[in-house]
């Protein structure tokens, strides 16, 4: 029915009648240290499906390629392994809290999954339009929170700073700079790019918003519009050392 290149998500529909279904859990709920099994058809091994046992090693993972594309995932320490991909993440009543996607191939016991809130949007919007709309402002950044010694150094205010924009991207149009501080992004209080990044899906595109930013000493007001994210952005966002599977 449509597919997401940025989370490895597609939507199938399977021309067949009583096929047995899971029902998806709230993921926002879950925590730290909760146990998980994952299933899938790990290395393809003959016999069905495999099933894995862990625990939530944390929540709201952002990964390198992903940085500007997914508010966070899930990380387990239950075995997945290529072949794990888009099968379920379950609490141990049975309740998909997550989708396999990806692992970090040299460390041990770090694996991640799709949030199922993450999972649900997702789906709607694939079967109302065909594809995914996500809105986007161009910029790359990291939190100040992550430059305690240099913000202990030169008393830098809490939230996003600025590391780059993309030329004729929306936050480029509207002004804003390298080195500005982000704190607030459509009416929401910033203090890491997961909080960024989940204003900006939450504003959608094509409407004006504001963004408090800190240029300096100087507090600014400054009006963004969101875009569609470019396809083209996507592809080039993909990192080569982690990376979901195909």
């Amino acid at each position: 029915m449509g597919y997401d290149d940025a989370t490895d998500l597609a939507v199938l529909k399977i021309n067949a009648q009583n096929l047995s279904t899971c029902n998806f859990g709230d993921s926002s709920a879950i925590r730290s240290g909760q146990p998980v099994i994952a299933m899938g058809n790990a290395l393809a091994l003959s016999g069905g499906p495999t099933v894995s046992y862990g625990v939530v090693s944390a929540v709201g993972r952002i990964l390198p390629w992903s940085e500007f594309i997914t508010e966070g995932l899930i990380q387990t320490d239950a075995a997945i392994n290529p072949g794990n991909s888009g099968g379920p993440l379950a609490t141990v009543d049975g309740m998909v809290i997550g989708m396999n996607t990806a692992i970090v191939p040299f460390a041990q016991g770090v694996g991640f999954a799709i949030p199922s809130n993450t999972v649900k949007t997702l789906i709607q919007q694939i079967l109302e339009q065909g594809k995914v709309r996500r809105p986007w402002v161009g910029l790359s950044g990291v939190s100040t929170q992550d430059l305690a010694d240099m913000q202990e150094r030169s008393g830098l205010t809490d939230g996003v700073m600025v590391a780059s924009t993309i030329p004729g991207g929306p936050a480029d149009i509207a002004g804003i700079r390298r080195g500005d501080i982000i704190t607030e992004f459509n009416g929401k209080a910033v203090k890491s790019m997961r909080d960024l990044i989940a204003s900006i899906s939450e504003s959608g595109t094509g409407k004006e918003v504001s963004a408090v930013v800190y240029r300096g000493r100087r507090r600014l007001e400054i009006a963004v519009t969101p875009e569609r994210m470019p396809p083209d952005y996507l592809q080039s966002s993909h990192g080569e050392r982690f990376r979901p599977w195909d």
